[in-house]
């Protein structure tokens, strides 16, 4: 394997695996009502299967459906987890 190729292949393991942990703490920080928007790809497939019964379907139904927008919790998110990281990172020259 050529040296480009390798070090492409190296940084893109290090992303998933910073990807991993930042999923990890969404897990953990998320409120239930966050966490179900992980769920909907799967929710979709379920809802869709012939062999579903009422009870998924209607659960699936609660998982997919467009989220409320609530601007004072945006704005919360905002101030407390985006603007907090400003100057909280350095590059490396």
């Amino acid at each position: 394997m050529p040296g480009g190729e390798s070090t492409d292949a190296y940084a893109r393991l290090a992303a998933m695996r910073v990807f991993a942990v930042r999923a990890i703490d969404y897990m953990r920080s998320a409120s239930p009502e966050d966490r179900r928007y992980l769920l909907f790809k799967f929710a979709l497939q379920l809802y869709s299967k012939t062999s579903s019964t009422e009870a998924q379907m209607e659960g699936c139904l609660k998982m997919i459906k467009k989220p409320v927008v609530d601007d004072a919790r945006f704005q919360r998110v905002w101030q407390n987890e985006v603007l907090s990281l400003i100057d909280s990172y350095e590059m490396n020259p």
